[in-house]
C-alpha cells in the first residue's frame, strides 16, 4: 500500500482547480493547490490536452491547529466556528475533523456536511499550542507557552485566540501558533 498524496496547505486551497488559468499557476514547484469534490480532496494537475487545471488524484487534507471545545466549559472558549472572527476561522475544526469556513461575506461558519473531513498532518511551518487550564487560566503569553511546549523554540509567536477565565479565574486561555525561524 502506498502513503496518501498530501493536499497543500489551507491557504492553497481552492474553489475550483480551473480558476487557475496556467500550467504555472495550476502546479507551481513549491504549491500543492487542492479542492473539495463531493467531500473528497483532491490535488490540482495540468491536462496539456485540455491545456486546463483540473483535479487529479485524491489527497489528504491537512487537519485544523485546534478543536473547538465540544462541550463549552470553559467560558470564552468556542464552541461553535461561529464563534470565531475570520482571522481565527482557518485554525479551527469541528470535532468531527472538519475544518470552520468562511462564507463570502468573510464570516466564519461550521462547515456542511459535504466539507470534506481533514486528519492528515499540519504541514505548515509552525506549530500549535493552546494552554486553555481554565478556571485559573494561564498568565504565561504565547511566546512562553511556545517555548514550555518545545524547549528549543525561538521563534516569533501568534496568539490566535484568547479569553478570560470566567469570574474566579485570573488568568486567560490562549491558542497559540509558534513559528520556527527561517
Amino acid at each position: 500500500m502506498t502513503d496518501p498524496l498530501h493536499c497543500g496547505s489551507i491557504r492553497e486551497r481552492v474553489d475550483n482547480c480551473s480558476d487557475l488559468k496556467t500550467r504555472g499557476e495550476c502546479q507551481p514547484n513549491d504549491t500543492g493547490y487542492w479542492m473539495n469534490v463531493n467531500g473528497k480532496t483532491h490535488l490540482c494537475e495540468w491536462n496539456p490536452s485540455r491545456n486546463q487545471c483540473v483535479y487529479g488524484p485524491s489527497c489528504e487534507c491537512p487537519a485544523a491547529p485546534f478543536s473547538l471545545n465540544l462541550f463549552g466549559f470553559e467560558s470564552g472558549s468556542p464552541t461553535s466556528c461561529e464563534d470565531l472572527n475570520s482571522e481565527q476561522c482557518d485554525y479551527f475544526e469541528t470535532t468531527d475533523g472538519r475544518r470552520c469556513i468562511q462564507n463570502i461575506l468573510g464570516q466564519c461558519k461550521d462547515p456542511p456536511d459535504t466539507e470534506p473531513r481533514c486528519f492528515d498532518i499540519n504541514l505548515e511551518d509552525e506549530f500549535a499550542v493552546s494552554d486553555d487550564s481554565c478556571p485559573y487560566g494561564t498568565k504565561d503569553d504565547c511566546q512562553t507557552i511556545c517555548k514550555n511546549k518545545n524547549s528549543s523554540f525561538t521563534g516569533p509567536a501568534r496568539t490566535i485566540l484568547e479569553y478570560g477565565c470566567g469570574t474566579f479565574g485570573r488568568g486567560y486561555g490562549r491558542y497559540c501558533m509558534c513559528s520556527y525561524p527561517s
